[in-house]
């Protein structure tokens, strides 16, 4: 398992029980100025009043002309941002084209300003999501079911007359967190305290003011399946170029989402390396769970890293005849059938934990099928073969009425507080799951308190015994390169004393 960037030479050679965190062409996601561009395609392509899901967005300096245009047909506050920065640097506000102009030293990106934010106790808020992505081709998508909600720390001012206050128009932790202002919660069962609250928990507030949250949540859902589909066409042809085989790779994306006062949601970002940092107890609740159902999701197995390449030589044998063949690199994947894909999504559900499928489900065939632009029919198949004919009247009301949306039940999920799922040792077997002719699939837990400190203690002393072990096998090694120096010096006196006899 590899968590960092990665070259495509990399990419290339991973063998079929290697798995990587990334897909090759991730960028055109998580580049603010590449992600600009593939919905302004697909809007051009598909219709723009399908795909407003990104707030009007230009790229300067090419693109100045073209801004400076719009501004002076409709006034309003801009942002400015880095095409490839993160945790709100570079970023300011501005009311005047002129104050772009002149700052350019190189590549942002200008985007219209949400002026109208929903507000919770007068204070901005944005959700930070976890979307996870298995495979571009056929298309599956997954949401946890929690995330976290990130406040400013000062109250909002319709009025705008201060751009510079970072603090009320930016909503990033590494923002916030400097401010003096910053409320912490220590205590991870309370959920809707200080300046970073669980998604849940907001969902239960906005709930109790009278909102319908399983509206707000189906269209959350509605902006990361677009974006994604923006995008799907290149990262899956990447795929099939680089990717020697489809199960190789998956991603964890961070979706940074706004909401308005309308309740419309508004992508803001998507981060290819969401900070799985923890800072405060809420922090380590939800990221230690969340990386344990990501591990189970996609399948990694637990070795023991004592006994790793006896681990690694029998995972092989296993998975042999139940993993694709590897084919050139040059080549598509040819030997991807439509059993094996129906066979890993089947798979892949049962592993989900508390993520959340949404795509695909009983309604997206319906919803977004005119907009995936694929060579290949593993879309369609794998909806017909999970959910029968694609016709099916129940779903043709779509998003915008979610009374009669076949996913409502699904997405009241995201208002259930999350429960820490512990384990003494963990790592749990789900041979139960799955038939036994298939390797064994492990299932991450977060371990409790008096197990982690069980597990590091354990850690330590398996150190000391691997650094004793070693100890051991280099005198030893000593010892037999000694006892070979002596048999060589016999041999070669042997050699001598024959010489000088004959």
């Amino acid at each position: 398992l590899d968590w960092w960037p990665f070259k495509t030479q990399e990419l290339q050679s991973l063998k079929h029980f290697q798995k990587i965190n990334h897909f090759s062409r991730s960028y055109e996601l998580t580049r603010k100025d590449r992600l600009s561009r593939n919905i302004k395609k697909i809007q051009e392509l598909k219709g723009a009043k399908y795909f407003n899901i990104l707030p009007k967005t230009f790229q300067l300096p090419d693109e100045y002309s073209q801004f400076a245009a719009c501004h002076s047909r409709e006034r309003g506050t801009w942002i400015v941002k880095p095409v490839a920065s993160s945790q709100g640097r570079g970023i300011y506000l501005v009311n005047n084209p002129l104050k772009v102009q002149s700052s350019i030293t190189k590549s942002v990106v200008v985007s219209r300003y949400i002026e109208r934010p929903l507000l919770i106790d007068s204070f901005k808020f944005d959700i930070r999501l976890y979307v996870a992505v298995t495979s571009y081709d056929p298309l599956r998508i997954y949401l946890y079911k929690e995330g976290l909600t990130r406040f400013a720390t000062v109250p909002y001012d319709h009025s705008l007359r201060d751009l510079r206050e970072l603090h009320m128009h930016l909503t990033n932790y590494s923002i916030n967190k400097e401010s003096l202002d910053y409320v912490r919660c220590e205590d991870p069962d309370v959920e809707d305290y200080g300046n970073k609250w669980s998604m849940s928990a907001m969902l239960r507030h906005l709930k109790k003011r009278g909102v319908d949250t399983v509206s707000l949540m189906l269209n959350i859902e509605d902006v990361i399946i677009k974006s994604i589909i923006s995008v799907a066409p290149a990262v899956a042809h990447a795929s099939n170029v680089f990717q020697p085989n489809a199960q190789s790779c998956f991603e964890l994306y961070g979706f940074d989402i706004l909401v308005d006062e309308d309740l419309k949601p508004w992508l803001i970002e998507v981060n290819l390396s969401p900070s799985l940092g923890c800072d405060a107890p809420l922090d380590y609740k939800i990221k230690s769970n969340l990386i344990c159902d990501l591990l189970t999701l996609v399948g990694v197995q637990l070795q023991d890293p004592y006994s790793r390449d006896e681990g690694l030589q029998e995972l092989k044998a296993r998975t042999f005849s139940t993993q694709r063949k590897l084919v050139s690199h040059s080549k598509p994947h040819h030997s991807k059938t439509h059993k094996s894909v129906l066979t890993e999504a089947k798979e892949e559900y049962i592993r989900r934990g508390n993520f959340v499928r949404i795509f695909p489900t009983e309604s997206t065939w319906d919803l977004y099928g005119t907009f995936l632009s694929y060579k290949s029919t593993f879309n369609q198949v794998l909806h017909q073969e999970l959910y029968g004919d694609s016709s099916q009247p129940s779903c043709t009301l779509g998003r915008d009425n979610p009374k009669g949306f076949s996913g409502m039940h699904r997405v009241m999920v995201y208002e259930r507080k999350l429960t820490s799922k512990e384990s003494p040792t963990g790592a749990l077997p789900l041979s139960t799951l799955l038939s036994t002719d298939k390797p064994t699939t492990t299932v991450y837990r977060v371990l409790g308190d008096s197990q982690r400190s069980k597990a590091v203690t354990h850690s330590r002393v398996e150190v000391e015994r691997k650094d004793k072990r070693v100890k051991v096998e280099r005198k030893d090694k000593r010892v037999e390169v000694e006892r070979k120096d002596k048999r060589v010096k016999v041999e070669r006196k042997d050699k001598r004393v024959e010489v000088e006899r004959k």
